[in-house]
């Protein structure tokens, strides 16, 4: 969790800024999800990202780094068979 504020032109109505708390992306899946499918989705996040940018610039942070960096819950397998794919070492807190 992170500690910001929105600046006084977000929101309508708003004008002055505003204390908000924030987290990173996260996806989160059931464990019993397919591990390939989990893969294929993740491997598209990650690869395809400037997509994702383009709707908002702070998607250039949701990266396989951070995703080990600042995970709060274990990763999926298919997560884990991309991040290592990439030559990512995933901590053993991340693995299930």
């Amino acid at each position: 969790m992170t500690f910001g504020f929105f600046s006084a032109d977000v929101y309508r109505g708003v004008d002055k800024p505003v204390s908000t708390i924030g987290v990173w992306n996260v996806m989160i899946c059931q464990k019993s999800l397919d591990t390939e499918l989990v893969y294929k989705l993740v491997k598209a996040l990650f690869e395809h990202n400037d997509a994702l940018r383009k709707i908002h610039p702070s998607a250039a942070y949701t990266t396989p780094e951070n995703a080990v960096k600042y995970s709060p819950i274990p990763l999926h397998p298919g997560t884990i068979k991309y991040l290592k794919e990439k030559g990512i070492k995933v901590p053993a807190k991340l693995i299930p």
